[in-house]
């Protein structure tokens, strides 16, 4: 009950105002330019690598607007290879990984997997070869978490920065796909010459995740923020709610050329305690959709908006309508409406047109 009721609490303090918004910071630094262009936002996403290389700026944000939700990202599943410069905690981790080569997912040609281009794929499964490092047995979901607990959560701690949660990007339900994806060959992680089964590496696929979050949970309490990628309703005993990236996520109903899957992003959404609509700024051939995004974001209460990623302020992300008057309605034009004390949110979902009447 406790923990249900500051779930409630943390949901009334995003959606009082009846609107809040979000920038994904997916940079290794944070610039006092960026400072300055993020200001407007209720919450920020930040890379792991800024509490070490903008420690300051952080606390500035903090200092400036004591309400802000700073979230840091996290991606247990893949690494960069090779890492980027500017990323120190990044580049230690990679090194340290590369002593343990069973940790890497392989395919039938024994070639690293990849997700990403310029990625390799970690093997997450809660059954993954185990190491004795320092004494200590480990795979590689269990050397992750401890390693991001103690020197990514653990930093924040250390700087005397409040953290309020995590965002945990390729929080996929299954990884059997990834074996005929991209130049990818078949998966075979033991070695054997044959192709893993595909129902027993989602399961085992599935409880490494799940492992992950337990321990941030438990680690952190009730009241810290997690949120995952990806709408579906895998690991919501975990999860406060999802990221639905480059709304409407058209992976809930690929058969749905209609809508790109609207209806059951809202669906899915309306089920959570907490969910980000990303709007998909135009990404990969997609035309900016950040209006039609907001408005969708309108239609319930319990749903931040974001707009692609490292994006500065806008003023006309804040539509101030006041509070809302009723829930969300459709009409006969295949419309659906909410009204607000300021004006009346319209989605069509079909058009994909969105807009406001005052």
């Amino acid at each position: 009950m406790k923990k249900l009721l500051t779930a409630i609490a943390l949901i009334w303090s995003l959606t009082a105002s009846g609107q809040t918004t979000a920038v994904l910071h997916y940079l290794p630094t944070l610039s006092i330019e960026q400072v300055e262009s993020y200001r407007g936002y209720d919450m920020i996403v930040v890379d792991p690598e800024v509490v070490f290389t903008s420690t300051d700026n952080l606390r500035l944000m903090r200092a400036e607007n004591p309400n802000l939700k700073i979230l840091v990202y996290v991606n247990p599943i893949e690494w960069f290879n090779p890492m980027f410069p500017d990323k120190p905690w990044s580049l230690k981790m990679v090194a340290n990984l590369k002593k343990f080569p069973k940790w890497f997912m392989k395919g039938l040609d024994r070639k690293k997997l990849a997700f990403w281009p310029g990625t390799v794929l970690m093997n997450c499964r809660l059954d993954c070869p185990r190491y004795v490092i320092n004494g200590e047995s480990y795979n590689y979901i269990e050397y992750f978490t401890e390693h991001y607990l103690k020197e990514i959560i653990g930093a924040y701690q250390k700087a005397d920065i409040q953290l309020d949660g995590i965002l945990n990007d390729e929080l996929l339900k299954s990884i059997s796909f990834i074996g005929s994806y991209g130049h990818n060959n078949g998966i075979d992680n033991n070695g054997d010459g044959l192709q893993d089964n595909g129902d027993e590496l989602n399961r085992n696929w599935r409880l490494g995740n799940a492992y992950f979050l337990k321990e941030v949970r438990q680690a952190m309490g009730p009241d810290f923020l997690i949120i995952g990628n990806g709408g579906h309703g895998y690991y919501l005993d975990w999860c406060d709610g999802k990221m639905f990236e480059y709304f409407p996520e058209i992976y809930l109903n690929e058969a749905d050329t209609e809508t790109e899957a609207w209806p059951e992003n809202m669906r899915h959404a309306s089920a959570m305690k907490i969910a980000l609509f990303n709007a998909r700024a135009d990404n990969y051939g997609h035309p900016d959709n950040w209006m039609f995004t907001i408005c969708s974001a309108m239609l319930l209460d319990n749903v931040i908006f974001s707009h692609g990623q490292n994006m500065p302020y806008r003023k006309d992300y804040k539509l101030n309508l006041g509070e809302s008057l009723n829930s969300c309605k459709t009409d006969s034009a295949g419309n659906y409406l909410r009204r607000f004390q300021n004006g009346t949110v319209y989605v069509n979902p079909t058009l994909k047109k969105a807009w406001i009447e005052k």
